[in-house]
């Protein structure tokens, strides 16, 4: 059996040959009128990280948290202030290893975090997150683990409660990180590594 920092090594460097630094998260969705926004998520700085947990046997990490990082974003120019507002949804794909992977489906959706801001200020959002219930257990020798998470990042723009415009992004960029150590950069997050 390989060591885990060898695999890890292995996959964190075939992760970086995948995709140049620049590559970052795609745009999925738009409608409406929308203001100034950006998303940060490049290789060097990844816009969903995954918290691990070492196992009691030592031989893996198991993920227990998925954290989003926060759009950037103003009011539509011409609208003085108004509200704006975003959500990450996390999908799940199941994989195991005896059947073909099934098709991305919504594992959850976060509530909407919504302020208010103006075209010159982008709205004081932070990082948000939601504890992982995994599907499938890890036996020490055995390996383990059986679906990998994505996650989209949804904005959008409101005027007296209804939505006039929305953004829908899918990340490209996750990084696996037990204590303060990066354990692996990826294109999505595995439930045991």
């Amino acid at each position: 059996m390989f060591s885990r920092a060898l695999v890890i090594g292995v996959v964190a460097a075939g992760a970086l040959l995948m995709a140049p630094a620049t590559s970052a998260a795609v745009k999925l969705h738009q409608t409406g009128t929308v203001g100034v926004y950006s998303l940060t998520d490049t290789s060097s700085s990844p816009g969903v990280t995954g918290l691990y947990k070492e196992l009691r046997s030592g031989d893996a990490v198991k993920l227990y948290r998925i954290k989003v990082r926060p759009p950037k974003v103003k009011a539509a120019a011409g609208h003085g202030s108004e509200m704006v507002g975003w959500q990450f949804v996390i999908q799940r794909r199941r994989c195991d290893l005896e059947e073909p992977c099934t098709p991305w489906s919504k594992d959850y959706a976060s509530p909407v975090f919504a302020v208010v801001t103006d075209s010159t200020h982008d709205a004081p959002f932070s990082w948000e997150s939601v504890g992982v219930k995994l599907p499938c257990s890890y036996v020490s020798g055995l390996g383990g683990g059986c679906a990998l998470y994505r996650a989209n990042v949804e904005l959008f723009w409101f005027d007296n409660g209804r939505v006039i415009g929305s953004v829908t992004y899918r990340i490209s960029w996750y990084a696996g990180i037990e204590g303060s150590k990066i354990v692996y950069l990826n294109h999505y997050l595995y439930d045991y590594y």
